[in-house]
């Protein structure tokens, strides 16, 4: 089963306080966490709250929504696919990846995206 826009128009709806939560957050913490040269990877982007507010070399998002493309910022990439179809980003070129609400909406969650990437430290 794939989230689809129904999802989205029902329980995932677009809400500016929550666009401004993420702002928020990104510019008190998790802005400290990249570089200006890093590139951050957002897995299950949705309206692309968090990458749109943080500031990298190079940010990119995935969803499976297509809605994605056009809630994504001028200069993120969106990529509308599976989290397990990373095969268009260049191999060790992450340096951050940020996933919120992936892992509590099975089955694109904990397994898929835990499979389809390795984290080296």
């Amino acid at each position: 089963m794939c989230l689809n826009d129904g999802y989205f128009g029902s329980r995932f709806t677009a809400d500016k306080r929550r666009t401004l939560l993420w702002k928020t957050l990104c510019a008190a913490y998790f802005q400290k966490l990249i570089g200006e040269s890093d590139t951050v990877l957002e897995l299950g982007a949705g309206y692309c709250d968090f990458i749109n507010h943080v500031q990298a070399r190079q940010r990119l998002a995935i969803d499976i929504w297509p809605g994605l493309v056009s809630s994504a910022a001028e200069g993120v990439e969106a990529h509308v696919g599976e989290l397990d179809d990373l095969d268009w980003i260049d191999d060790s070129s992450v340096d951050s990846a940020f996933a919120s609400n992936v892992f509590s909406n099975p089955p694109t969650g904990i397994a898929t995206a835990s499979t389809s990437m390795t984290i080296h430290t």
